[in-house]
């Protein structure tokens, strides 16, 4: 198990082409820009079972947050996040009458979480604010879920609920 862990985790570091997954930063727009850094996703505790589902899952992870800082940032405010922990909602388990591995939601200590820092820049000002975050949802299972084949919406929904608190209620500018 150990070994087949770290072929994966050497896999996706290859595959990436260096130790850290970096997106770009998001497209300044009207309400900002969002750039996402993936730090050492190889010891992520679970972003997927094997690379091809992590690279995925970080893409979507990537997007999700970057979607996100254009809904919630000002003008004129840049957010940088370097993600450092990932642990997908539920468990991988083998199937018995499948080929592949199964995510299993228990509702258990199988919770989602995210752990990353962050630093909200103001252009106008030249402020910045930086500060951690360790989101989880603890009761993922008991939130109704409108779309149920939506890939990784209990973290998608984790994180706007975070953007929502974080970002939502700034006054409106002067």
């Amino acid at each position: 198990m150990q070994a087949q862990a770290l072929r994966i985790a050497a896999s996706f570091a290859l595959s990436l082409g260096a130790p850290a997954f970096a997106a770009a930063p998001g497209e300044a727009g009207p309400r900002g820009s969002t750039e996402i850094v993936f730090t050492q996703p190889e010891r992520y505790i679970d972003a997927g079972d094997g690379p091809a589902e992590v690279r995925a899952n970080l893409a979507l992870l990537q997007r999700t947050l970057q979607e996100l800082g254009q809904k919630w940032l000002q003008p004129g405010q840049s957010l940088r996040i370097e993600v450092e922990q990932v642990d997908l909602a539920g468990r991988v388990e083998p199937a018995l009458r499948h080929p592949q591995p199964l995510r299993v939601l228990r509702g258990g200590a199988d919770w989602p979480r995210i752990d990353f820092k962050y630093t909200l820049s103001t252009a106008a000002t030249g402020a910045q604010e930086s500060g951690t975050a360790s989101i989880s949802d603890q009761a993922y299972l008991l939130h109704p879920i409108t779309h149920t084949g939506e890939p990784l919406r209990y973290e998608r929904r984790m994180l706007a609920q975070w953007f929502r608190h974080r970002f939502g209620e700034r006054p409106a500018a002067p």
